[in-house]
Parts: structure tokens; sequence; C-alpha cells
């Protein structure tokens, strides 16, 4: 595998206009907005989905509830209810 090197310019623009990066950087303001609203009843912006779905019925299989969730095997909550 060959690795390139790219200038500080280019390294900076990339952190700047990276499609990815400011998605997930927005994601991450989101959540914490939701986290600080959601603290009075004691759960957390990612558990909310979590409960709606398993008050929505899917608490048969975690196999449904992840499906219904959108989420892969490999997502921290999923490998824990194994």
């Amino acid at each position: 595998m060959t690795v390139r090197r790219i200038s500080r310019k280019d390294a900076l623009h990339m952190a700047k206009y990276c499609a990815s990066s400011n998605l997930r950087r927005v994601a991450r303001a989101v959540s914490r907005h939701y986290d600080r609203d959601l603290a009075s009843a004691g759960v957390t912006s990612t558990q909310l989905p979590v409960l709606a779905a398993i008050s929505a019925g899917y608490n048969g299989a975690i196999v449904a509830l992840a499906e219904a969730l959108d989420l892969e095997r490999g997502d921290s909550w999923l490998v824990a209810a194994h």
C-alpha cells in the first residue's frame, strides 16, 4: 500500500470541507442537545430510539430490533445484548 503525503494546506481544506467530518460534527452537536434535554428523564439520545422500538413491539428478537433501528451487528449495545 502506497502512502501519499498531503500538504498542510490540503489537510486543512479537507478538515474544513469534508462532508463526512462535518456531518459527524453536526450529529455530535445534535446528540449533545438532545442529551441535555433528556437528562431529566434519565435516558440518553442513544437509548431513546431503542426504548421506543422496544415499546413499539420489537422486543422479541435482537435481530428484529436491530433491523428496525438500522443497526449493524457490531454496534456496542447489540454486542452487549448477546
